[in-house]
């Protein structure tokens, strides 16, 4: 649903693609795609979040903004002008593993 979405990005073989507008920024957010995530070292190391090394490639991203929020920390989106060349990955045996490990982890967390 859009009215859920904040940021922008680039897509192609070179910076300064086609852009696509997500939503507006700078705005408050649950959840970041891992493309671009910035904090402090303190402040991550205070809060005591770090990136749980069971996600690789897939949900490491939603996994640690969960764990962030989850410890009182805020997250939002800021107009800062990247390019990403992946189409992304989101499907197959690799990514499935990945989504079943998440759904244990917070759905036990939410229990």
């Amino acid at each position: 649903q859009q009215q859920y979405l904040s940021g922008s990005v680039g897509h192609g073989e070179q910076a300064g693609g086609e852009l696509t507008q997500f939503g507006p920024v700078p705005a408050a957010c649950e959840l970041l795609d891992g493309l671009f995530l910035a904090s402090c070292k303190s402040t991550l190391s205070e809060a005591g979040v770090r990136f749980d090394p069971q996600f690789g490639f897939h949900f490491y991203d939603m996994d640690f903004c969960r764990s962030a929020r989850q410890r009182a920390l805020s997250l939002g989106t800021w107009p800062i002008a990247l390019t990403h060349q992946s189409p992304g990955e989101f499907a197959g045996p690799v990514w499935e593993a990945a989504r079943q490990r998440y759904l244990a982890k917070w759905d036990s967390a939410a229990g």
